[in-house]
């Protein structure tokens, strides 16, 4: 099951801009799982290596990361960047986050970032990111809120009905983009310590940063209009409105940010062991 939102070429500037908006709060987050240098690290769904460098950056020479996605154009283009930034640390795989088990090793940090509300059964998924971990190790998600408790002053009607369609598309493709609501509960019903948990709420400022509602919509149309949540016309009009919104001084936020940083134990496999 791929991503219902576009992550080609032609999505990379609202990718790279919204990394951003995330990238000091998740990079503080890693620091806090300890010293990485020359540790085994894991990231699912490496994206197009916005983290990936960071991760690098932290296991060091010595250490190493396995990043994978399940999308061959996201592998190539981490791939090209951890190159372009002279890291040799790194081996990319394709695969799918329901099914680590070809996966050899135990990491000593197993690394997601909005990934989860993609899938159908994020609950399994937090199970196989679990079985990864080596005692002792950690597991750092993080997800975004499909932006309930967003907020736009003054009022923007374009920016409600953009919330609504995107929530029913996520749901008519069996999506769990409430995941964020229950990341916490599920690590520690599967026998993790939990270390730290916080929220970030991006600020969107300037009018770049603004045009991530219209870059959304135009990557998600095609599959609204498929899904027949919206038509043509409707999809272009309300695109229409939200450049418009982007170049005023209302203020604007984007999807809040659920982390969760947890410890694994010795005895936790008897949380998650297969059935």
């Amino acid at each position: 099951m791929g991503y219902i939102i576009k992550t080609d070429d032609s999505a990379r500037l609202r990718l790279g801009i919204q990394s951003r908006l995330y990238e000091q709060s998740s990079v503080d987050l890693i620091s806090r799982a300890g010293t990485l240098r020359g540790r085994k690290i894991l990231e699912v769904g490496c994206g197009s290596g916005a983290m990936t460098l960071h991760l690098a950056r932290a296991a060091g020479p010595q250490g190493t990361v396995t990043a994978i996605d399940n999308s061959p154009a996201q592998l190539d283009a981490s791939r090209e960047l951890v190159t372009e930034n002279g890291f040799e640390n790194v081996n990319f795989f394709e695969g799918d986050i329901n099914c680590l088990d070809h996966l050899d090793n135990l990491y000593d940090l197993v690394y997601c970032r909005m990934v989860l509300h993609h899938v159908a059964d994020a609950d399994h998924a937090i199970r196989e990111m679990v079985r990864s971990v080596c005692p002792d190790g950690y597991l750092l998600c993080e997800e975004p809120v499909i932006h309930d408790g967003s907020f736009c002053f003054p009022p923007s009607e374009a920016i409600d009905e953009f919330i609504r369609i995107l929530r029913s598309c996520f749901s008519v493709n069996g999506r769990d983009y409430n995941i964020a609501f229950r990341m916490e509960s599920v690590i520690r019903n599967l026998g993790l310590q939990i270390e730290h948990s916080r929220l970030h709420h991006p600020l969107l400022n300037s009018r770049q940063d603004k045009l991530l509602y219209a870059m959304s919509l135009s990557d998600l149309a095609p599959q609204m209009i498929k899904n027949g949540i919206v038509d043509p016309s409707s999809a272009s009009e309300l695109h229409e409105k939200l450049v418009h919104l982007s170049n005023s001084e209302t203020t604007m936020t984007w999807a809040r940010m659920h982390s969760v940083l947890a410890r694994k134990s010795n005895g936790t496999e008897r949380h998650y062991s297969k059935a």
